[in-house]
């Protein structure tokens, strides 16, 4: 039953497969591939044709070139372009000239500044530097002197207003100097009274000063003074300034003069050139005219190289299109082949499930062998167990019936847990003793005595004796402790921590 259900689902595929391809012309494709492979292999010879030619024009344009060369090599007179030498000898003139005219506008500003050095050298050694610079200082001094009588005459104006406050609190006091020693804010009163003329005294002596001091400062004219000094800082800077743009000057000078003398140079041999090229004017003229032929024909031969490089790069591609048809024709003629392997391969499967449908000759053969099979049953049960198992067909069903003794037959789901398991290993022996199939030397029972109950178990017992004859080895999975006795080997599984833990 497996086989064929595998057989089923292979065969789904195969028929998935056919109808990918039985739609399909192959022969309509094959001959479509064919034409344009054709057409692929006459395109290549035409550009094949082509690249040919144009390599052909590529030897006849090298030769052409060769030629010239050996003429040009053969021109006895130095190869000269007048026009270039021309043009380069007027712009070397012109630059000459430039240069000539810019030493002359630096010598002209040179003498200019050396002039003015004169000058602020004269204004220099006359300026009375020294006094004009101590009128500075001292006017420094008087400011310094000015702002600390100002804080001066500050404090002292403070210090009358407060003794003049002091002094207020004796008019109205009737009793004079009485109460001088007694009481001590008029006491205080009187002596703020006593210092009252020396603080006015004093007040005027600063504000004496300061308007002194005010006057010296108005007498030394700092305005002037410090307009003076910047000026001669001025010519300072710009004396130092010109001193450096001279000697810049006399450098650019100089510099000049060593470009002048290398222009001379180059007029000299510009002018030679000319010279030659007038003495031997034909030969050059000739010489040149090959050159451009060369420069022509070089252009051309580049542009040949250049369509023989497409011409190739066509040809790959040609190439490339012919295998892409080839791999395709010869995908075309696999995928025929594969419908006919595919068609076969599908019509053995039908015959193969046919033969193992439950209404074809599997169940047609199993008929035939009911017998057999039934005897094979009884043989496995005999003196083991009361009851009988056995196979019965109708039409096309296939039942199992259980028969005790002086009882009618039933269905075999109808009897008890423990009948349908002793009954399933029965038939299971008699199956591998009519069957020439392929045996399997592995017996595996998980928990089949479950559904046993003490009456059934020791038949049980006897049909996993039988097992061992047919088995090389029978491993039984089960927790009926009795069940120990009968096997060779145990293999304990107990539960530790957590985790099963295997006791051998």
């Amino acid at each position: 039953d497996q086989k064929f259900k595998l057989a089923k689902i292979d065969a789904a595929d195969l028929k998935g497969a056919l109808r990918r391809l039985e739609g399909r012309e192959f022969e309509t494709e094959l001959t479509e591939a064919k034409k344009l492979i054709f057409l692929n292999e006459a395109d290549t010879i035409k550009q094949r044709k082509q690249c040919d030619q144009v390599k052909e024009e590529i030897s006849g344009k090298t030769l052409e070139i060769a030629l010239l060369q050996a003429k040009i090599d053969a021109v006895p007179a130095e190869p000269i372009d007048i026009r270039a030498v021309s043009a380069l000898f007027e712009k070397t003139h012109q630059n000459k000239s430039s240069l000539e005219n810019k030493n002359n506008e630096l010598k002209l500003f040179i003498e200019e500044s050396e002039g003015f050095l004169k000058k602020a050298d004269s204004f220099i050694d006359d300026f009375d530097l020294k006094s004009l610079q101590e009128k500075q200082q001292i006017h420094k001094k008087h400011r310094t002197i000015l702002d600390e009588l100002a804080i001066k005459l500050k404090e002292k104006k403070k210090t009358f207003r407060i003794h003049s406050r002091q002094s207020y609190i004796l008019d109205g006091i009737p009793c004079g100097d009485k109460y001088l020693s007694s009481c001590k804010f008029i006491k205080d009163a009187y002596e703020a009274t006593k210092k009252l003329e020396d603080l006015q005294k004093k007040i005027g002596e600063i504000s004496a000063s300061q308007t002194d001091t005010e006057y010296e400062i108005v007498e030394l004219d700092i305005k002037s003074v410090n307009h003076h000094l910047e000026q001669y800082q001025q010519i300072l800077d710009k004396q130092g300034t010109t001193n450096t743009q001279i000697i810049n000057g006399q450098l650019s000078i100089q510099k000049n003069i060593n470009e002048i003398n290398d222009l001379n140079n180059n007029l000299s041999a510009q002018q030679e050139k000319i010279d030659y090229y007038n003495k031997n004017r034909e030969a050059i003229e000739n010489y040149n005219e090959l050159r451009r032929e060369v420069k022509i024909k070089d252009k051309a031969l580049q542009g040949l190289n250049n369509a023989l490089e497409l011409c190739e790069v066509k040809i790959l591609n040609l190439y490339k299109t012919h295998g892409s048809l080839e791999q395709k024709r010869s995908n075309i003629e696999q995928q025929k082949e594969d419908l006919d392997d595919l068609r076969k391969e599908y019509s053995t499967y039908g015959l193969f499930m046919r033969c193992f449908h439950s209404n074809g000759i599997a169940f047609d053969l199993i008929k035939l062998g009911l017998p057999v099979i039934n005897n094979e049953i009884s043989k496995v049960l005999a003196n083991i167990v009361d009851f009988k198992v056995y196979f019965e067909a109708e039409e096309n069903k296939l039942d199992i019936f259980l028969q005790h003794p002086k009882h009618g037959p039933r269905p075999l789901e109808n009897g008890s847990g423990a009948e349908k398991t002793l009954a399933a290993m029965a038939i299971r022996i008699a199956l591998m003793s009519v069957s020439n199939m392929p045996k399997c030397n592995l017996m595996i029972l998980d928990e089949p005595g479950a559904a046993l109950d003490e009456e059934h178990l020791e038949s049980f017992t006897q049909i996993l004796e039988m097992l061992k004859n047919y088995f090389d080895v029978c491993i039984l999975i089960t927790h009926i402790e009795s069940l120990k006795d009968i096997v060779d080997t145990t293999i304990d599984i107990t539960k530790k921590n957590g985790f099963a833990s295997i006791n051998i």
